[in-house]
């Protein structure tokens, strides 16, 4: 079996960094409008307290979608 060179592994590792790099930039947050109250019928109330505070359901939908 042949050992790999130093300069091929620093690559390998610079290309898995760049993969890294952009699955985690592609990520996007939730973010809910009045549009979105109105699309569910939801009121406001049910992911916020106080605007712009959020409640434990809103802090859910901002977490995950």
């Amino acid at each position: 079996m042949r050992k790999l060179s130093f300069r091929k592994v620093r690559l390998y590792h610079l290309v898995a960094l760049g993969y890294v790099c952009a699955a985690v930039g592609s990520v996007s947050t939730a973010t809910a409008t009045p549009q979105f109250a109105r699309q569910t019928k939801l009121p406001c109330s049910s992911c916020h307290t106080h605007v712009p505070l959020l409640n434990e359901y809103g802090q859910r939908f901002y977490a995950n979608g």
